[in-house]
């Protein structure tokens, strides 16, 4: 099936608790957005994908039906694959009072939408049609749970796409004489008018505490592990997100006072000494002061403030922009040690501890000298790649005084690219553009 994943966190909505992820099955295509927290966007995105042919596994992190077992006094037990986590606990009755009205309105809203559409709650009928809409629970608790309503999103996604090809097979609850609350929002919002639905239990996928990232197991592969835990960090060149390793981000601190990147971690300390730490460090792992490419962006994200992130502009950082970064490069066959150096044409966070601000002309002006002075720090500088249209907007008003060849390329964010898949080979066109304009060896 050509399958796209969506989770959403319930949670209230005025109160900024609710959050939505999407991934594709296959983990190959780009995320139509990193994740968000408005309702209506994971309607509008549902409905896209369905209106494209897509199929969708829709989830809900809520409990979707619970138990009416015959004997009274286990009335309101947990369900069997619950553990210590009860539905009707605190936090899993808060969810399920929550989960009733935004769950039948979400449906109501996709119904109205996306027309034609057909809706399931077995797998196997769903994957035999191979179009519609399929619907699950999504069980994010304790160790599995992440920082944010949009990152546990993203966790039970990736529980999903783990347990394909045949999720029922890894279904994790279970209950006696079932009442689906799932079922009274698909009779309310009138995808069915069939009473049996509200006997009917969904698939309920349990997120696991997450996996060491790939990057830290080869770091730690063939380690004795007969003594304290090994303190290795993990290997940024073998998968994306390695800052997702706290150790790994330590690491590159101890690393800014290295000779190629000293003169930049300068730069950063004087621009940080107005800003405050809104300012990110270079990578050392990159080529510092000895690129030959400079990648050029708009502005910092969350994950490279220091508040939120690594603290470092960086492909290695935990977001889907860095994400796809990090793999362009590689199929560009650019050695990052060597050819590049990473920053932005405003290189300080502009936006709040919920969203990325948007950069204005007078940021651009703002930072003009800033920009100026990289450009004087980098004396082996061949070409300079703008990614996006604020990045190239922002070095035509800034004028830098440069005779070398510029190149423009999409942003690689994951909202740009879902909407624009074919931009993802335009980026890594232009990043080998730019190794043979700079790049000498």
């Amino acid at each position: 099936m050509d399958l796209v994943i969506y989770c959403a966190d319930i949670g209230s909505v005025p109160n900024r608790k609710f959050g939505w992820a999407r991934d594709e099955a296959d983990d190959v295509a780009i995320e139509r957005h990193p994740g968000g927290t408005d309702i209506g966007d994971l309607v509008s995105a549902v409905v896209a994908d369905l209106g494209s042919g897509r199929t969708v596994a829709l989830g809900f992190e809520c409990p979707l039906y619970v138990p009416v077992p015959e004997q009274p006094l286990k009335l309101g037990t947990a369900r069997p694959g619950e553990g210590n986590r009860s539905w009707s606990a605190g936090a899993g009755a808060g969810a399920l009072a929550t989960g009733v009205v935004e769950v039948a309105w979400i449906l109501a809203e996709v119904r109205r939408n996306a027309a034609g559409a057909r809706v399931h709650l077995g797998w196997h009928a769903f994957a035999a049609a191979s179009s519609g809409l399929f619907l699950w629970e999504a069980f994010v608790t304790g160790r599995a749970k992440a920082a944010t309503h949009i990152d546990d999103a993203a966790v039970a996604v990736a529980a999903f796409r783990d347990a394909l090809p045949d999720p029922s097979a890894a279904n994790a609850v279970s209950a006696e004489r079932p009442l689906s609350l799932l079922g009274t929002a698909l009779l309310w919002s009138g995808w069915s008018n069939d009473a049996e639905v509200l006997h009917v239990p969904c698939l309920v996928i349990k997120a696991a505490r997450p996996a060491a990232p790939k990057a830290e197991v080869a770091a730690t592969a063939g380690a004795d592990h007969s003594g304290p835990p090994s303190r290795e960090p993990a290997d940024p060149t073998v998968a994306p997100r390695a800052h997702r390793d706290r150790r790994e981000v330590e690491r590159k601190r101890q690393l800014l006072d290295e000779s190629h990147i000293a003169p930049l971690t300068e730069f950063v300390r004087r621009l940080r000494a107005e800003r405050g730490d809104v300012v990110p460090w270079f990578d050392p792992t990159e080529a510092g002061t000895k690129a030959r490419i400079l990648m050029l962006f708009e502005n910092p994200g969350r994950r490279a403030d220091a508040a939120q992130g690594s603290g470092f502009i960086s492909a290695d950082n935990n977001d889907v922009s860095a994400k796809n970064m990090w793999g362009f490069l590689r199929k560009a066959g650019i050695d990052r040690s060597r050819d590049v150096v990473a920053w932005n044409i405003v290189p300080w966070y502009v936006g709040d501890e919920r969203t990325i601000g948007k950069v204005k002309t007078s940021d651009i002006d703002e930072a003009r000298p800033a920009l100026l002075e990289l450009l004087g720090l980098l004396p082996n500088l061949g070409v300079v790649i703008l990614f996006g249209r604020k990045a190239q907007a922002g070095w035509l008003r800034a004028r830098p005084p440069v005779d070398i060849p510029v190149l423009e390329a999409p942003h690689p964010s994951g909202h740009w690219l879902n909407a624009h898949p074919e931009d993802g080979t335009v980026i890594v066109g232009r990043l080998r553009e730019a190794r043979s304009l700079g790049v000498v060896y």
